[in-house]
């Protein structure tokens, strides 16, 4: 770990800053490193993968480039805080995970860094730009990333107090006030921030969602998968009813034709591949084996984790 200064000032929100998309799971493993922090430390701060691009919007007929940094993945990094106002940040330790991480996911490469709040509800404190100085020269070694405005990394604060039921978190880029060449100190403007999810982690995310406020659902872990793919399969008929409503009304002449609506529903039905019944059944079966399978390995390395904390609890004590 090596030492590093403090100093931040917060700021306010500008539009032509770039937008942070971040997936759920990049916001439940911000959490579950919380809840897995060492005893007595307050907050965690970790590294945020993934890839930056750039975007042309149409506003009000006329065309602007903006900055999306989508975040990916993400892994916590050990940290300390002294007595005397320094900093020690694991650099070995966030090396190392990098490595590991590329060699999964060549594409992503680091883009900022994520902490969460204090006791208080701060988003933005001392020892906020001495990090963020650390991860921006990280950023700009990134290969894959294409460069923010003065090779700022972004900055996300996870709110770990719930409060409202939801997951609420902020993001923010650093811009430095510079007098006669010398760094007097460092403001955080904070970012647009959405949560994008892909069509898998829709899935996953809608069947937590479920379990959570039905307990019901959670009899017996074949029982809960059975109840989701029967759930989900009723969905995909509600759907197909709707679609077979919709186009029945616009062939009667009671509704009125949409071209790019038919456009889009021809590319969703030449989407489909044309599979025998007998085929696509048996290769349900094989799937459904390997996905109760990954399910049961899931479960007995959860047992282990939880045996293995227990032990090194008792073993402090």
């Amino acid at each position: 770990m090596s030492a590093l200064s403090l100093g931040a000032i917060s700021g306010e929100i500008k539009t032509s800053l770039p937008t942070i998309e971040c997936h759920p799971l990049v916001l439940f493993s911000i959490l579950d490193s919380y809840n897995r922090r060492p005893t007595g430390t307050k907050s965690v701060i970790g590294t945020l993968l993934g890839v930056t691009s750039t975007r042309t919007v149409d506003l009000n007929g006329s065309l602007s480039t903006s900055e999306v940094v989508t975040v990916t993945n993400a892994f916590t990094v050990p940290h300390e805080v002294f007595s005397n106002d320094s900093l020690a940040i694991g650099k070995d330790f966030n090396r190392q995970m990098l490595e590991l991480h590329l060699r999964v996911n060549p594409k992503e490469s680091i883009v900022g860094w994520f902490s969460t709040t204090t006791e208080d509800g701060k988003f933005v404190v001392e020892t906020t730009s001495a990090i963020h100085q650390f991860y921006s020269e990280e950023t700009a070694k990134g290969s894959n990333t294409l460069q923010l405005q003065n090779n700022q990394a972004v900055h996300m604060v996870v709110d770990t107090s719930m409060t409202d039921d939801r997951i609420n978190f902020k993001g923010f880029v650093s811009d430095s006030l510079v007098v006669c060449g010398a760094t007097l100190a460092t403001s955080y403007h904070e970012v647009p921030t959405k949560v994008v999810a892909t069509d898998c982690e829709r899935v996953a995310v809608s069947s937590m969602i479920q379990d959570a406020t039905n307990p019901n659902r959670k009899n017996s872990s074949n029982n809960s998968s059975n109840n989701n793919n029967n759930s989900n399969t009723d969905s995909l008929l509600e759907m197909v009813s709707t679609l077979k409503a919709h186009i029945d009304a616009v062939n009667a002449g009671t509704k009125q034709k949409d071209e790019k609506l038919g456009q889009e529903i021809v590319d969703a039905l030449a989407a489909i591949p044309k599979i025998r019944p007998e085929v696509f059944s048996k290769m349900f079966r094989g799937n459904m084996q390997d996905l109760l399978m990954v399910k049961y390995l899931a479960e007995v390395t959860k047992t282990q984790l939880a045996i293995s904390e227990k032990l090194n609890q008792t073993l402090q004590v």
